[in-house]
């Protein structure tokens, strides 16, 4: 399942634990979840943190300070299953039922800046990359 190995993170519907490396984490963690739920995860590349969303609601952060390294290699979506019932996932073809705009409000300057800082190695810049801003 995401999160029993050191190379995911996940969050866990029967008892609401986030999971990285097989440990729970030591904060507060989300509700249980399960049919007829939505549930969300995202990264913040600024603070560099792992979030994760509830039927529309911000749970939390789960994880945080994430190396610069893990960020370069990229994470992946997976969604591990132990159920009968059909999944709908939705991978940005649809509005998130999360509203990501809290997340969008920082100047287009300093994300751009940051997004560049991981994505290339140092003293390496161009124009290749588009950042999307509101």
């Amino acid at each position: 399942m995401p999160g029993w190995d050191d190379q995911s993170y996940g969050y866990h519907g029967d008892d609401g634990a986030f999971f990285h490396a097989r440990k729970k984490t030591m904060h507060k963690e989300g509700p249980t979840f399960g049919v007829n739920d939505t549930v969300g995860c995202g990264i913040d590349y600024i603070s560099k943190r792992i979030f994760y969303s509830w039927n529309g609601k911000f749970v939390g952060f789960a994880f945080s300070k994430l190396d610069d390294s893990i960020l370069r290699r990229g994470l992946y979506p997976t969604v591990g299953v132990d159920t009968n019932c059909p999944l709908f996932i939705n991978f940005g073809e649809r509005p998130f039922a999360f509203d990501l705009a809290p997340f969008r409000k920082w100047e287009a300057n300093v994300l751009k800046d940051g997004l560049m800082g991981l994505l290339r190695s140092s003293g390496e810049r161009g124009d290749d990359c588009n950042v999307l801003t509101n």
